[in-house]
Protein backbone atom coordinates (compact mmCIF):
# COMPACT_ATOMS: atom_id res chain seq x y z
CA UNK A 1 0.00 0.00 0.00
CA UNK A 2 2.64 2.55 0.92
CA UNK A 3 4.62 1.58 -2.81
CA UNK A 4 1.26 2.37 -4.35
CA UNK A 5 0.60 5.77 -2.48
CA UNK A 6 4.26 6.95 -1.99
CA UNK A 7 4.60 6.52 -6.28
CA UNK A 8 2.25 9.45 -6.06
CA UNK A 9 2.49 13.61 -5.79
CA UNK A 10 0.45 14.94 -2.72
CA UNK A 11 -1.50 17.13 -5.36
CA UNK A 12 -2.37 13.62 -6.95
CA UNK A 13 -3.32 12.27 -3.81
CA UNK A 14 -5.80 14.81 -3.11
CA UNK A 15 -7.24 15.17 -6.89
CA UNK A 16 -7.48 11.47 -7.60
CA UNK A 17 -7.32 9.80 -4.56
CA UNK A 18 -10.81 7.95 -5.43
CA UNK A 19 -9.20 6.52 -8.07
CA UNK A 20 -5.90 5.68 -6.17
CA UNK A 21 -8.03 4.28 -3.41
CA UNK A 22 -10.03 1.93 -6.06
CA UNK A 23 -6.56 0.92 -7.15
CA UNK A 24 -5.49 0.40 -3.38
CA UNK A 25 -8.29 -1.95 -2.54
CA UNK A 26 -7.52 -3.74 -5.46
CA UNK A 27 -4.34 -4.31 -4.82
CA UNK A 28 -5.74 -5.23 -0.97
CA UNK A 29 -8.66 -7.53 -2.62
CA UNK A 30 -5.70 -9.75 -4.22
CA UNK A 31 -3.96 -10.78 -1.11
CA UNK A 32 -6.80 -10.77 1.43
CA UNK A 33 -9.51 -12.52 -0.91
CA UNK A 34 -7.81 -16.07 0.41
CA UNK A 35 -8.06 -15.83 3.38
CA UNK A 36 -12.31 -15.27 2.58
CA UNK A 37 -11.77 -11.66 3.72
CA UNK A 38 -13.55 -8.87 1.13
CA UNK A 39 -12.58 -5.49 1.62
CA UNK A 40 -15.68 -2.89 1.37
CA UNK A 41 -13.76 0.48 0.75
CA UNK A 42 -10.08 2.24 1.13
CA UNK A 43 -9.98 5.96 1.83
CA UNK A 44 -7.09 8.07 1.67
CA UNK A 45 -7.52 10.24 4.94
CA UNK A 46 -8.13 13.74 4.92
CA UNK A 47 -4.85 14.64 6.72
CA UNK A 48 -2.88 13.72 3.38
CA UNK A 49 -5.25 16.05 1.63
CA UNK A 50 -4.94 18.71 4.03
CA UNK A 51 -0.83 18.42 3.63
CA UNK A 52 -1.15 18.39 0.38
CA UNK A 53 -2.78 21.49 0.37
CA UNK A 54 -0.48 23.31 2.63
CA UNK A 55 2.23 21.95 0.22
CA UNK A 56 0.66 23.88 -2.56
CA UNK A 57 -0.10 26.87 -0.25
CA UNK A 58 3.86 26.85 0.38
CA UNK A 59 4.35 26.67 -3.67
CA UNK A 60 2.31 29.86 -3.97
CA UNK A 61 4.12 31.91 -1.22
CA UNK A 62 6.84 31.09 -2.82
CA UNK A 63 6.01 31.73 -6.29
CA UNK A 64 4.11 34.94 -4.94
CA UNK A 65 7.31 36.15 -2.94
CA UNK A 66 9.61 35.78 -6.11
CA UNK A 67 7.06 37.76 -8.37
CA UNK A 68 7.47 40.63 -5.86
CA UNK A 69 10.70 40.57 -5.70
CA UNK A 70 11.15 40.82 -9.29
CA UNK A 71 8.44 43.63 -9.29
CA UNK A 72 10.58 45.62 -7.15
CA UNK A 73 13.65 45.53 -8.70
CA UNK A 74 12.01 46.70 -11.90
CA UNK A 75 10.46 49.50 -10.03
CA UNK A 76 13.86 49.85 -8.87
CA UNK A 77 14.96 50.01 -12.02
CA UNK A 78 12.72 52.39 -13.68
CA UNK A 79 13.11 54.79 -10.79
CA UNK A 80 17.02 54.78 -11.51
CA UNK A 81 15.94 55.57 -15.21
CA UNK A 82 13.32 58.51 -14.72
CA UNK A 83 15.74 60.33 -12.03
CA UNK A 84 18.21 61.21 -14.63
CA UNK A 85 15.68 62.06 -17.17
CA UNK A 86 12.44 64.30 -15.66
CA UNK A 87 10.76 64.33 -19.44
CA UNK A 88 10.39 60.48 -19.70
CA UNK A 89 8.97 60.33 -15.76
CA UNK A 90 6.54 63.28 -17.75
CA UNK A 91 5.61 61.43 -20.56
CA UNK A 92 5.36 57.84 -18.66
CA UNK A 93 3.00 60.17 -16.13
CA UNK A 94 0.68 61.02 -19.27
CA UNK A 95 0.62 57.40 -20.99
CA UNK A 96 -0.54 56.49 -16.97
CA UNK A 97 -3.51 59.00 -17.20
CA UNK A 98 -4.02 57.76 -20.88
CA UNK A 99 -4.73 53.71 -19.45
CA UNK A 100 -6.53 55.14 -16.50
CA UNK A 101 -8.93 56.82 -19.57
CA UNK A 102 -9.53 53.90 -21.66
CA UNK A 103 -10.59 51.91 -18.74
CA UNK A 104 -13.62 54.69 -17.70
CA UNK A 105 -12.63 55.12 -14.53
CA UNK A 106 -14.85 57.95 -12.87
CA UNK A 107 -12.23 59.84 -10.59
CA UNK A 108 -8.90 60.99 -12.24
CA UNK A 109 -6.31 62.65 -10.54
CA UNK A 110 -3.37 64.51 -12.42
CA UNK A 111 -0.15 65.37 -11.48
CA UNK A 112 1.36 69.45 -11.66
CA UNK A 113 4.75 68.33 -12.44
CA UNK A 114 7.11 65.53 -12.78
CA UNK A 115 10.06 67.88 -11.52
CA UNK A 116 11.33 68.05 -8.60
CA UNK A 117 10.99 71.74 -7.04
CA UNK A 118 13.99 73.39 -6.43
CA UNK A 119 15.11 75.81 -2.98
CA UNK A 120 16.52 78.99 -4.61
CA UNK A 121 18.07 80.70 -1.43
Amino acid sequence: MRDMAGKSELDELLAERDKIGARLKAHIDGFVSKWGVTVISVEIKDAIAREAAAEREKRARVILTDAEQLAADAIVAAATKYADNPIALQLRSMNMLYEICLEGKSSRSYQKSARPKRNWT
